[in-house]
């Protein structure tokens, strides 16, 4: 369970401000620009180079679940096309990105063998 969560330099929280969670399920509320979704990409990145003033602190080992837009980014791949129709996982939306990048190369490169042909 996380026991305290410090957040320091980062968007709004320009000096520390700690949150001492009592529950294992913890909910997050709050105005707009009063920074929720801050701490949920920390949560969710504790690594990421914006957050190295930043602290998490557990009595425990424990598995940190965030469901904020960079889990769906990393997680959902949403067709320019058909919006709405995704597929899940993020080696498959790896996948699909690499093959439309193939795709408009071949693409280029057909364009490219039916000007030489002419």
């Amino acid at each position: 369970m996380i026991t305290e969560l410090n957040i320091e330099g980062v968007t709004s929280y320009k000096s520390k401000s700690t949150l001492s969670p009592t529950n294992k399920t913890s909910l997050i509320y709050g105005l707009n620009g009063a920074g929720k979704s801050t701490i949920s990409e920390f949560l969710y990145n504790q690594n990421a180079p914006q957050f190295v003033k930043c602290s998490l602190k557990t009595n425990q080992t424990c598995e940190i679940l965030v469901y904020n837009q960079s889990f769906l980014k990393d997680y959902f791949y949403e067709e320019d096309s058909l919006k709405g129709i995704f597929t899940l996982s993020k080696e498959n939306k790896e996948a699909l990105q690499q093959i439309e990048a193939e795709t408009e190369l071949l693409k280029k490169h057909l364009t490219s063998q039916q000007k030489i042909q002419i």
